[in-house]
């Protein structure tokens, strides 16, 4: 077998143990690079799983970030629709209102900085037509709007914060390129 003079080991050989020995193996094996095939990695150390699942996450995320910024949202609609108003859940309390306003203002706000499109601004119509078929809530608590006029009240506003979103993100995106 022939030897390589590659360079110094990672790590001290062990006793007696020719996997560590410079001629047998090149100082980069081991080091955390990225491979062509995603497998490799699961015959080799356990050390070198961590390096490439965040790899491909990075990749996911800046791939995809968009698609799954929508996702979220129209899941999130869900839940508020189906779950939050129609029941009523926060009917009489003004503090869990409150925490429930800052809620949906991070969400719209974070919704316009991660999209950064303008399109996203007619996604706070899409819990009006979730509303749609619901009409009044079933948790009949005093004698309200039906959910998709009073979700169509706030929309203007929704619409604001992911416009607002967008705008800070282009601004950012501005005083990086002039720095």
């Amino acid at each position: 077998m022939r030897q390589f003079r590659l360079g110094e080991p990672e790590l001290a050989s062990a006793l007696g143990y020719a996997v560590r020995d410079p001629g047998e193996e090149p100082a980069v094996l081991g080091m955390g690079e990225s491979l062509a095939d995603p497998l490799e990695r699961l015959v080799r150390s356990p050390r070198g799983w961590l390096t490439h699942i965040s790899g491909l996450l990075y990749i996911a995320w800046m791939r995809y970030s968009r698609s799954i910024a929508v996702a979220l949202y129209f899941a999130l609609a869900l839940v508020w629709v189906y779950w939050i108003l129609d029941r009523q859940l926060f009917f009489g309390s003004d503090a869990a209102g409150l925490v429930a306003l800052a809620l949906v203002v991070i969400a719209h706000l974070a919704l316009g900085w991660v999209v950064n499109r303008w399109w996203a601004v007619l996604l706070p119509f899409l819990p009006v037509l979730l509303a749609a078929p619901i009409g009044y809530p079933s948790a009949n608590r005093g004698e309200p709007l039906p959910l998709w006029l009073g979700l169509l009240f706030w929309a203007p506003a929704e619409v604001a914060l992911v416009a607002a979103g967008i705008g800070v993100q282009a601004v950012r995106a501005r005083m990086r390129v002039c720095a």
